[in-house]
């Protein structure tokens, strides 16, 4: 799964992240990505602790959709496909939202 930062940036490949954590900087709560080739990026910024939560569980919710996803026969992921394609979604990728 790709994740595509905030500020639309960066892209960051979930494979090779080590951890996501929500760290406050300035206050703002910043969602940190740690990963083998870059320590400390920040996927995005928000005014609240719970909203950067929130944006965690998204981000785990959609990785979760997407391994089941890839338990599928190959005639329901075309099918799923041509519905991201039909609803302009991209799938296993994450857009960090704005605030």
């Amino acid at each position: 799964m790709l994740i595509l930062s905030q500020d639309k940036k960066a892209i960051h490949n979930f494979d090779n992240i080590i951890s996501i954590q929500v760290e406050k900087s300035n206050g703002k709560y910043e969602i940190i990505v740690y990963d083998a080739i870059n320590d400390n990026t920040s996927l995005g910024r928000y005014d609240t602790e719970e909203r950067s939560k929130d944006v965690l569980k998204s981000i785990v919710a959609i990785y979760q959709a997407n391994k089941i996803f890839e338990c599928t026969d190959r005639i329901e992921q075309n099918q799923a496909i041509e519905e991201f394609l039909k609803e302009k979604m991209l799938p296993f990728a994450y857009e960090m939202p704005e605030e």
